[in-house]
């Protein structure tokens, strides 16, 4: 998700906003290895990239989320 945010030139804080999420709530997506994340959040997130929810998903690397 961190290399998707950048390549658009969103900070963490403006993800957060667009997506109505905590910005500790994204800051924990992005270092975390594996972090389970919602559905709902999910949505959101990829939402407010501007990109289908399964460019998030990813089987071989679960970091990149």
């Amino acid at each position: 998700m961190q290399e998707i945010r950048k390549k658009k030139k969103i900070t963490q804080e403006k993800l957060a906003e667009l997506s109505n999420l905590s910005i500790n709530y994204i800051s924990k997506i992005e270092r975390t290895d594996g972090q389970n994340i919602s559905i709902k959040s999910l949505f959101a997130i990829s939402e407010a990239l501007e990109i289908n929810p399964s460019e998030l998903l990813s089987l071989e690397n679960p970091k990149k989320i």
